[in-house]
């Protein structure tokens, strides 16, 4: 069920400062490796997330996903992978994409999650991509109305890319064109006379 073996599970407890015991909230008091074999239950199965296991794993780790210049990212070992594949960008870490879950259409305010676009409801949501598949930054949620460019001013994360140095990110069409944000020229489909040559 879970990604490591049994003995790992309180060194896993320690890392995430969950307390010793628990008092959850229709007042049941249990140990704190039984909260997280709980809390990584609900999560390794669709479930609802209601636990304060959540709640404190956020309250202390939720800066680990949403800043993107960490220790923990090896910036070099990314860019050269990229360039491994074939990207004439040399310095290119990461992608960034937003994407929108759909819902069911609310009985008021239909036109803030209303997304022209894809022609549905929806909540949008951000997100950078790291190789290793690992989410690097995260943003969200906004009104389904809402561009990529829209929530990339709204999370700030412009002024963020100007910490992590010589590295940048690549987006789609959507996005402005930086020194950090990297976009391919709108327009740039070939005809097919122009493809052939």
């Amino acid at each position: 069920m879970f990604r490591f073996k049994r003995a790992n599970i309180n060194y896993l407890r320690d890392g995430l400062l969950i307390p010793d015991h628990t008092v959850t909230t229709n007042r049941l008091n249990i140990s704190g490796t039984e909260a997280l074999c709980i809390f990584l239950r609900r999560l390794s199965y669709p479930n609802r997330l209601v636990n304060h296991n959540l709640e404190h794993i956020f309250s202390h780790f939720s800066h680990k996903v949403s800043w993107l210049n960490q220790r923990w990212i090896p910036k070099q070992a990314l860019a050269d992978a990229v360039a491994a594949k074939g990207a004439p960008i040399q310095n290119c870490i990461s992608f960034i994409d937003g994407t929108i879950k759909p819902i069911a259409r609310p009985s008021s305010n239909q036109c803030s999650s209303y997304s022209k676009h894809k022609r549905l409801h929806g909540l949008k949501f951000q997100s950078v991509m790291l190789l290793n598949g690992i989410i690097g930054h995260i943003f969200g949620p906004m009104e389904g109305k809402h561009y990529d460019c829209a929530l990339l001013a709204a999370n700030g994360l412009i002024a963020e890319l100007e910490t992590i140095g010589d590295f940048c990110l690549y987006g789609d069409q959507a996005y402005p064109l930086r020194r950090t944000l990297i976009s391919p020229f709108r327009g740039a489909a070939l005809s097919p006379p122009g493809a052939r040559i």
